[in-house]
């Protein structure tokens, strides 16, 4: 959650609070409440009937209008709005949000009034990057060591790292099919005087890379 507040008019003050209500992985999405909360610290009730001009605006946008009324000492809820926001290709995302209040014509609440609020929202995890070219040593006549380095992660700990063995660059069909939870794998059973190709993959929670 993040939330900012601001004084308006004699006895006023207006507040943005943003929350993350859910995210969908599979759509790198998130869905972001923000609400528009009006205070009352004075002693009288503050209302006007009239049309007040409310809206959101920064990362997406909303508007609206209406009459309010606000009770001496309490407050009331005058934007609930949500969003579906989009993040970036790494999983990241950044949003920020303005709750603008029109001129309310009281002397409690005044206006017009604005409050602005940026919040990073947690990382939606991706798959993870390609391992760089494996390394093969040693190697023995019918059995040989993959080595590699970690790739990024992207987001989410890297879990198990596939590894796959051809006699061919389209690996089908396949010689090995095998895994590994550490950076390196023993494999055997080759071909001696044979050329191979070997590939890793990483997986995470985002499954594989």
């Amino acid at each position: 959650m993040a939330d900012a507040i601001v004084g308006t008019g004699a006895y006023g003050r207006w507040q943005i609070i943003v929350t993350l209500s859910s995210q969908n992985a599979a759509a790198n999405t998130s869905y972001v409440r923000v609400r528009g909360i009006i205070y009352n610290d004075g002693g009288y009730t503050s209302y006007n009937n009239g049309s007040v001009a409310k809206s959101i605006s920064g990362t997406s946008a909303w508007s609206g209008s209406g009459p309010f009324s606000v009770a001496a000492y309490s407050s009331i809820t005058f934007i609930d709005v949500y969003f579906t926001v989009t993040h970036g290709a790494d999983g990241n995302k950044t949003v920020s949000y303005t709750a603008n209040l029109g001129a309310t014509g009281t002397t409690n609440i005044g206006g017009p009034t604005s409050v602005a609020v940026g919040m990073v929202l947690p990382r939606i995890p991706q798959l993870p990057s390609a391992p760089a070219q494996p390394s093969v040593s040693p190697i023995g006549t019918t059995t040989a060591t993959v080595g590699w380095v970690a790739p990024a992660n992207n987001g989410a700990t890297i879990t198990t790292y596939g590894i796959e063995v051809a006699l061919n660059s389209g690996f089908s069909p396949l010689l090995i099919n095998t895994t590994s939870t550490s950076l390196s794998k023993a494999l055997s059973g080759l071909t001696d005087g044979t050329l191979h190709y070997v590939r890793v993959r990483a997986y995470n929670s985002a499954r594989l890379g």
